[in-house]
């Protein structure tokens, strides 16, 4: 049977949402910051690329323009940079072979921003570089193959990676395939139901998909790494990440 699903977003429990905390007092504002403040909206940090030399890698991404970009650590440590006229950051950090989990913030003037989800590093096997992102599709950045990541809150499954821009897709799963097309930037994604182990062929690669995970954290399972996060409310989202060049 053949499906035409064009799904982007994936209706889970818990919905990633951006805040902003604004203070008084302060220097006076760069245009660009009156701009931003006026409009009650800022560009959430988010990373775009990242060149890896062993276990050292370079992020660059988009932020408000001169916004202080800040990737922290769980305990405590930060690595921070300053984002451009146009918003264009780049911050060099050392990955540990466990891997790294950082959280993305920007600040400019008293206004503080929350970036796009959580980004894991792992310098090997990979490199991979992600952002996970609350109910939706995870964003994968650097070299893979056909299939960047599939996602599952429990009820449904998301499927999404890399193609020509524009492009159809064409997606087996099971025994079911499926017809979606790729955005000006080469993404697309693919939402179904369930949330068992399912094989996927995709531009002649085949995966399979280990099912959703049990505890927190990130193991290799089934040639890639499966990520469980608590989200808090009893809700859970599950990621995997083949690791295919």
């Amino acid at each position: 049977m053949k499906r035409s699903v064009l799904a982007k977003t994936l209706t889970c429990a818990a919905i990633f949402t951006l805040v902003g905390l604004t203070g008084c007092g302060g220097d006076e504002p760069r245009p660009s910051e009156t701009a931003s403040n006026a409009s009650e909206w800022q560009r959430p940090p988010s990373i775009t690329e990242a060149r890896w030399s062993d276990g050292r890698v370079v992020l660059l991404g988009e932020a408000e323009p001169y916004s202080r970009v800040v990737f922290a650590e769980a305990g405590g440590s930060v690595h921070a940079g300053n984002a451009d006229q146009d918003g264009r950051f780049d911050i060099s950090l050392n990955v540990p072979p466990s891997g790294l989990w950082l959280k993305p913030r920007s600040q400019i003037g008293q206004t503080f921003v929350d970036g796009l989800g959580e980004v894991y590093l792992l310098a090997s096997p990979g490199p991979l570089a992600i952002t996970l992102i609350n109910g939706e599709a995870s964003r994968r950045v650097g070299t893979s193959g056909p299939l960047d990541a599939v996602d599952s809150d429990g009820a449904v499954l998301i499927f999404s990676g890399r193609s020509k821009s524009s492009a159809n897709v064409r997606v087996d799963i099971g025994a079911e395939t499926y017809s979606t097309r790729s955005d000006a930037n080469g993404r697309w994604s693919l939402v179904t139901n369930g949330a068992g182990p399912v094989s996927i062929g995709i531009e002649g690669k085949h995966y399979e998909f280990p099912g959703i995970g049990g505890e927190s954290g990130a193991r290799p399972v089934n040639g890639g790494w499966l990520i469980t996060r608590d989200l808090g409310g009893n809700a859970v989202q599950t990621t995997w990440i083949p690791v295919d060049m």
